[in-house]
């Protein structure tokens, strides 16, 4: 893989217990997530936006090649000091396009399509709905869902019935707000490409 918005693999370590590591290129402001609960109230929405951007073009060349995200959220998201954003853990759950795997119980269900949580069932468009979700985090400055007191186990029932859902914060502008609910839309075949994503 090679894009400037895909944290370059650099090399893998092997540890004598048998652990598999990564070396990526050091990325100054860490991820996403960090950068978006410190800064939220001075982040601009050019930045915002740009940032967003960045994600939609790591994802677009990523789908261009095949390759699934699976886990696209904002701490696998890392910021240049430069307020860049590359794209990291891609693809460690698969690189087959249409491939059955299964959702761990630690994943990050706020993040996971309804219909992966349903039947483990992973797609271009299941991706899409990652997407939808972290702009909606981009919005509001906190994690999806931030709010809600369910379990996980009941939080993952709700998201997989449609009975928990992604709404944009009331200050999101109204053209992002319709590409969170895109985005989100529970039929995958309406949500919009990360090529339509990335024109738009």
């Amino acid at each position: 893989l090679n894009h400037p918005n895909v944290a370059p693999l650099l090399g893998v370590t092997w540890t004598a217990e048998g652990q598999l590591g990564f070396v990526s290129e050091f990325v100054d402001l860490g991820t996403l997530r960090s950068v978006v609960a410190t800064m939220h109230r001075d982040m601009q929405w050019s930045l915002r936006l740009r940032m967003a951007l960045d994600v939609a073009r790591g994802m677009a060349y990523l789908h261009s090649v095949n390759v699934l995200h699976r886990a696209l959220r904002s701490s696998n998201v890392l910021v240049t000091r430069v307020f860049r954003c590359k794209l990291t853990d891609v693809g460690l759950l698969g690189f087959t396009s249409y491939e059955l795997a299964d959702v761990p119980a630690s994943a990050a269900v706020e993040y996971t399509a309804p219909e992966v949580l349903r039947t483990h069932h992973a797609e271009p468009a299941s991706d899409v709905y990652s997407f939808g979700v972290l702009l909606a985090e981009l919005a509001a400055g906190h994690a999806p869902f931030s709010e809600c007191s369910l379990s996980t186990a009941d939080k993952r029932r709700a998201i997989e019935s449609g009975k928990l859902l992604v709404r944009p914060s009331p200050a999101c502008p109204r053209p992002v707000a319709d590409l969170i609910l895109e985005c989100t839309c529970a039929q995958p075949s309406e949500r919009p490409s990360f090529v339509a994503l990335e024109r738009r």
